[in-house]
């Protein structure tokens, strides 16, 4: 492990992981590789041709001239490749969270998620989550769990990453 590139893996490469993905592998002065991690094929398909099939202003183009490095996985704890989280400085988890009839963000998801993720890796959530979801998960998995909140414009991620 010594002298190996650090890395940071971003979980959930779609409306908001597929920005952040492509706009830190762009930054070529940041000392880290660049992984996401997908459940969707078809979806990983599409960023790996440079396309997302939304909209989302400057994403294709970057995309298309800075391939990016996606790994289809339903669970990141059966990653075929183990050695992926070896030097892994974070995770990013990226998830959407859909709401229930009352408008409750459904957490149970992420909260699975986070649970596969290797103990010594650091985790940041970048999903909506109710006041207390975080705390909640640094008891659950007994490390650092830190949330950087996702407030991103639709056709506008790239940018406003730029201005954060």
């Amino acid at each position: 492990m010594t002298g190996e590139q650090r890395k940071i893996v971003i979980i959930g490469c779609g409306r908001i992981g597929a920005p952040m993905l492509a706009w830190l592998h762009n930054k070529k002065d940041l000392p880290y590789d660049i992984i996401g991690i997908e459940r969707d094929f078809a979806l990983v398909e599409k960023l790996r041709n440079g396309t997302t099939g939304w909209y989302e202003e400057g994403l294709d183009s970057l995309l298309q001239s800075n391939p990016v490095h996606i790994i289809v996985t339903a669970r990141p704890d059966q990653v075929i490749n183990q050695d992926l989280w070896d030097n892994v400085a974070m995770a990013i988890i990226c998830l959407g969270s859909p709401v229930d009839d009352h408008g409750n963000p459904q957490v149970d998801a992420i909260r699975k998620l986070a649970s596969q993720v290797p103990a010594h890796v650091p985790l940041v959530l970048r999903s909506t989550v109710p006041v207390g979801f975080t705390r909640e998960l640094n008891t659950l998995l007994d490390r650092p769990v830190y949330f950087a909140p996702e407030r991103i414009l639709t056709g506008q991620a790239l940018a406003e990453l730029d201005k954060l």
